[in-house]
């Protein structure tokens, strides 16, 4: 008997892997400490990278208030300006640690959607390797998503009709940039280097698109980055093993 080949995922398959990957988390409540991860981890940075901005720019501004007698209203409107692009700049930085600090926790998410899903046994590499190869495939495709996306942006600006055709460009780039990021995942667990994933997504563009697209748009919802996140993991992961097994 010959064994049964493994799919080729379709943007459709790509769509709906999201939707699947949530049901997958929600009915198992084992994963939802490892899925809480990210949110942890950015919910304690975000406050000590806060709380010490936010002392730093008080002390800060009191030294001004001393030397130069200004008025005590326009001290605390300073101060609360100041606090409040601390808070804002904090979070970005939290949000942007948080994912490759949680290294660990999403490649287990990983290994066991594959598990689930009939894979072998995948070991990931260690954490400070994993944190610096995450930030690395990180790094690579904001370097090429960025540029394409300020292009594309300055054409809108420049002549306002071309929108009809730069928004969507705009899109995929950011559903792109998305799927490439989630995909590092599955992708370390197979050591796959920078050529074999360029490949993974021409041989499998529409999946990653579909994929991609779904993330990013759900990415609008104020707030629901860190929490996506998990949901994207598990995501991809099943996209990568349905090219090499059926999966239900």
């Amino acid at each position: 008997m010959n064994a049964a080949k493994p799919d080729d995922p379709s943007l459709g398959k790509g769509v709906l892997s999201v939707f699947r990957a949530l049901g997958f988390l929600v009915m198992r409540p084992g994963l939802w400490p490892y899925a809480i991860v990210p949110v942890v981890l950015c919910g304690v940075i975000l406050v000590a990278l806060a709380s010490v901005g936010i002392a730093g720019t008080s002390a800060l501004v009191d030294k001004i208030e001393h030397a130069d007698g200004v008025a005590t209203a326009a001290v605390w409107f300073l101060k609360i300006l100041l606090w409040l692009v601390t808070i804002l700049l904090s979070f970005v930085l939290a949000a942007a640690l948080a994912q490759p600090l949680s290294g660990f926790a999403l490649d287990a998410l990983s290994q066991r959607q594959e598990a689930h899903l009939g894979g072998p046994a995948r070991t990931g590499p260690s954490f400070f390797p994993a944190i610096f190869a995450s930030l690395k495939v990180t790094l690579l495709g904001l370097f090429v998503g960025l540029p394409l996306l300020v292009m594309l942006a300055g054409m809108s600006f420049l002549f306002p009709p071309l929108a009809v055709v730069t928004i969507p460009l705009k899109l995929t780039v950011v559903a792109l940039l998305a799927a490439w990021d989630l995909l590092d995942y599955p992708f370390s667990l197979r050591n796959m280097g920078v050529r074999d994933r360029l490949r993974f997504f021409s041989d499998h563009f529409g999946a990653v698109l579909g994929f991609g697209l779904t993330t990013a748009l759900l990415l609008l919802v104020p707030g629901i980055g860190l929490f996506l996140l998990p949901i994207g993991v598990i995501a991809g992961t099943r996209i990568v093993v349905s090219t090499e097994r059926p999966v239900p």
